[in-house]
């Protein structure tokens, strides 16, 4: 059987779950990770949950993803102006699915589709825009003066399930071996040894990063997690962002 390829993002976030594995992963952007998935370049890759709305030719890693249930400190909307008020926001496009959640908040929740215009570090107090969205390390150490939203704290605030950003996702028909066993011990110890994995980063500070990982970000898909992706799901289809409702297949 030839090597599985497997593909990560380069982000704090998903160092537990590739503890151990480290070596055996190519590392790229969520955008980049889809792309090598749908080519056939990587075998399974830690993709947008919203990936599994482009086709129906993703079977998903069970048990694993990288989820919140309330805050999740790394996806934040930044605005001047209230919500109900937003005419221009700037979007930060590392991940489509933090992006497609605040599109969803804004118009389930609001009744409002400002215009969203894609950029990358403009600073809200130079700009005309209303609101900036940041995401990851932008997200955790911005300063900015002004509002801000947590987009996980009012997902939960609003259907009160949990959100799943990531999942590891595969293509239909690939022969994993093991792989999937790899990657469900490789969580387990890396949840395991965490302090390990905040001492081996520089961006945080090592009390933030350690409580971002322990307390914001989740890490099981399970029956919850499921049910607050098929939410989610319904609620794109609804504003236009999914052409139909998903089904979740899990291989291994």
């Amino acid at each position: 059987m030839a090597r599985v390829r497997i593909g990560c993002v380069p982000y704090l976030n998903a160092r537990p779950l590739i503890y151990g594995l480290e070596n055996e992963v190519v590392k790229a952007p969520p955008s980049t990770l889809v792309k090598l998935l749908r080519t056939g370049l990587i075998d399974v890759g830690l993709a947008p949950s919203v990936t599994l709305f482009d086709s129906d030719d993703y079977v998903v890693v069970p048990d694993v993803c990288i989820g919140s249930r309330g805050a999740v400190r790394s996806v934040v909307l930044f605005h001047l102006r209230r919500l109900q008020r937003l005419r221009t926001v700037v979007m930060d496009n590392e991940s489509r699915a933090s992006v497609a959640l605040l599109k969803v908040l804004l118009a389930k929740k609001h009744g409002m589709t400002p215009k969203y215009v894609p950029a990358w570090r403009l600073s809200l107090r130079r700009s005309t825009y209303d609101a900036q969205l940041l995401i990851g390390d932008k997200a955790m150490l911005h300063r900015d003066a002004g509002r801000r939203l947590d987009v996980g704290a009012a997902w939960e605030e609003f259907v009160q399930v949990p959100f799943t950003y990531a999942l590891w996702i595969a293509r239909r028909g690939v022969d994993l071996g093991d792989t999937v066993e790899r990657l469900c011990a490789a969580k387990e110890a890396g949840l395991a040894n965490l302090d390990a994995i905040v001492a081996g980063q520089k961006v945080l500070p090592k009390r933030l990063a350690r409580r971002y990982l322990a307390e914001n970000i989740h890490y099981d898909f399970g029956n919850e997690a499921l049910f607050g992706f098929q939410v989610f799901n319904r609620m794109c289809v609804d504003v236009g962002l999914a052409s139909k409702e998903v089904a979740i297949e899990f291989c291994g």
